[in-house]
């Protein structure tokens, strides 16, 4: 028999209840790093605002994170298969929640890109380990329903954003 990712000829997945919480924390980190995408583009104009920015200028709100994600989507690909995709994916998850905090007590313009940058870091870290922690966690015969469950998760929250970014809005400003 070949082996797989994991070592073993025979991957069963992870238990229960360990698959439930093991799908929940890979579902919150991918769906937040997506939400925290399409929030800013809805609040662009806003920010741009708050900060006396130009609407040409406050793009690189979104660019850095985009950029920033890109560059190193597979640079920490490969750092899972070295380190583990599990530490990859924590690192990623904390990178993210700092940087977020980083972007909410940002004074300037220049500071908020910054933390922009490295929140797009923090998210590639998430998701470029996301598929292969979904493979882990769930059982062969499984595979299909994991995959489906992270396509939903993106789906919705990728359809979730516009209105969460509204309510951050008429809350804050």
């Amino acid at each position: 028999m070949a082996t797989n990712i994991i070592g073993d000829t025979e991957w069963n997945g992870l238990p229960m209840p360990r698959r439930l919480g093991a799908i929940v924390a890979v579902a919150f980190g991918v769906s937040l790093s997506v939400i925290d995408s399409v929030i800013a583009n809805v609040a662009l104009p806003t920010l741009a605002s708050e900060f006396g920015t130009s609407s040409a200028n406050s793009v690189w709100i979104v660019n850095a994170y985009q950029l920033a994600l890109i560059t190193t989507l597979l640079i920490f690909s490969n750092l899972g298969d070295i380190l583990g995709y599990r530490r990859i994916y924590i690192s990623g998850l904390v990178l993210f929640t700092v940087a977020s905090a980083g972007c909410a007590l940002s004074t300037t313009f220049a500071s908020l890109i910054a933390w922009r940058a490295v929140q797009g870091i923090g998210a590639a870290a998430i998701t470029s380990v996301n598929t292969t922690l979904i493979r882990i966690i769930y059982p062969r015969r499984m595979l299909a329903r994991g995959m489906g469950i992270n396509a939903t998760v993106v789906a919705v929250s990728s359809g979730a954003g516009p209105s969460v970014a509204a309510a951050i809005l008429s809350v804050t400003t």
